[in-house]
């Protein structure tokens, strides 16, 4: 039993050495990731899209306020008269609007699933680039562990080291 209790010790006095014996660093990613070029094109041509959804979005809505202008110009009037359409062409243009009014709704869904795509498919490579450039200087300057601000919320910076300056001089961004 001595020698269980004896074992237990050893190994957790031995991983206490070799716990403090680790190098840690912290990189600034969300601050480095926006000094680099291919991001800030990527933000570009991401703009440029969105501006070009817009614009469609802005015709479309404004083709329907056209047709339910027109639509309520021709119905029953508030005095009883009744409007220059017929009933079978008053449905035929109701049923114009609702079918409108969906091809908009599921426009701006559709959009928005793909510009979530693009958007990633616009930064992927840019955070590839920037997790090797942090692998490099990780292994040249012997980092156990390297953390990463955007998911540790509060860190302890006078016992790690930041990296952020060195990356950013492997990204050619100093």
């Amino acid at each position: 039993m001595k020698k269980i209790l004896f074992g237990i010790f050893g190994l957790l006095l031995f991983s206490s050495f070799a716990v403090n014996a680790q190098k840690i660093g912290f990189c600034e990613i969300d601050k480095i990731i926006t000094l680099m070029p291919e991001y800030q094109r990527a933000e570009a041509q991401l703009e440029g899209e969105v501006t070009e959804i817009q614009n469609q979005l802005e015709e479309m809505q404004v083709e329907f306020n056209n047709k339910y202008k027109e639509y309520n110009d021709n119905v029953a009037l508030k005095d009883g008269t009744t409007g220059k359409w017929s009933p079978a062409i008053l449905k035929v243009k109701e049923q114009d609007l609702t079918q409108l009014q969906q091809r908009i709704q599921e426009f701006q869904y559709s959009v928005q699933d793909d510009l979530q795509n693009r958007q990633y498919e616009l930064l992927e490579p840019i955070s590839v680039k920037l997790d090797s450039v942090i692998d490099v200087v990780m292994k040249e300057k012997g980092f156990t562990f390297i953390i990463k601000d955007l998911t540790v919320i509060q860190i302890n910076r006078d016992k790690c080291e930041d990296i952020s300056p060195l990356v950013k001089q492997r990204l050619g961004l100093e």
